[in-house]
C-alpha cells in the first residue's frame, strides 16, 4: 500500500477521513489486474502503452499465525470485559506491534487519534 498515494486521496476535498484496511496479502491482485485490463484496452485500440515504474511503494509488516491470534484475543478479551472504545484507546499498548492497531481502531472512534492522519 502506498502512503504517497494514500496521503493524496485523504487530501482531496471530499474525503473526511482515510482508513487503510490492514493487508491480507493480496493488495497487489488490484494493481495486477488494473494493469492487465489497460494493457490490454491499449492493445485492443492500438494506443501506446505508458505506464511509469512504481519506485516508492511502502511494504508493510508481514504478521504471524502467533500475532494474529494475540489481536484477535485482545479484542474478545475487551469485548468480554465490557470495554467501550474509549477504554480500549487508554490501554497501553507496545509499539510497534499489531496490537497497537487495535488502539488505533479505538481512538479513530473516540476521535482522539493522534497517529493517523483525519481531516477535520
Amino acid at each position: 500500500m502506498n502512503v504517497k498515494l494514500n496521503q493524496k486521496i485523504a487530501e482531496l476535498q471530499n474525503v473526511e477521513y482515510l482508513t487503510i484496511t490492514p493487508s491480507c496479502a493480496d493488495e497487489s491482485t488490484v494493481l495486477g489486474g488494473c494493469y492487465y485490463g489497460y494493457q490490454k484496452y491499449c492493445k485492443e485500440n492500438n494506443l501506446p502503452l505508458n505506464i511509469k515504474p512504481l519506485n516508492h511503494l511502502y511494504l508493510v509488516n508481514e504478521y504471524s499465525d502467533k500475532q494474529i491470534d494475540e489481536f484477535i484475543a485482545e479484542a474478545v478479551l475487551a469485548l468480554e470485559m465490557g470495554a467501550d472504545a474509549a477504554d480500549i484507546g487508554l490501554t497501553i499498548h507496545p509499539h510497534p506491534t499489531l496490537s497497537e492497531s487495535f488502539a488505533f481502531a479505538a481512538e479513530m472512534i473516540e476521535g482522539t487519534i493522534t497517529d493517523l492522519y483525519v481531516k477535520k
